[in-house]
């Protein structure tokens, strides 16, 4: 049976999720744009591909199910909620660094799973870390 905890955290890494392809998207955007070429931006793109096609991919999606998956266990939950509310923290931090203009109010609106995804994230890390005193009613 699953545990609100669990489904807190589920909820916290499906929200996490397009912000952190976003923010990688933008980085190898960026990297390719540096080249200041037509040929030399789209062999930087190739360049990327070969290298997420090889090993990129599989270690990302290896981390994230083990991310996922982390917070189905009890043992697990803080670090895998640390993780997500890093993650989430360190994407919305490249999207906003790496944007040509100022984030605004209705821009910021794209932004709020990205801001409710470190909260829960952070919540479960500090409610569930090891050696805490949270009582089971409070569970």
């Amino acid at each position: 049976m699953l545990s609100v905890r669990s489904i807190l955290h589920l909820l916290s890494f499906i929200l996490l999720l397009p912000s952190l392809v976003f923010a990688c998207a933008f980085v190898f955007l960026g990297r390719a744009i540096a080249q200041h070429s037509l040929l030399g931006f789209f062999l930087q793109l190739l360049a990327d591909a070969s290298w997420l096609i090889q090993w990129g991919m599989l270690a990302a999606v290896a981390i994230l199910v083990l991310v996922a998956a982390g917070g189905f266990s009890r043992r697990f939950r803080w670090l895998a909620g640390l993780l997500i509310a890093l993650l989430a923290l360190v994407s919305g931090v490249v999207v906003a660094g790496l944007s040509s203009s100022p984030v605004t109010l209705s821009g910021a609106l794209f932004f709020s799973p990205g801001l409710v995804s470190p909260g829960i994230g952070g919540w479960l890390a500090v409610s569930e870390w090891p050696g805490s005193h949270v009582s089971a009613a409070a569970a």
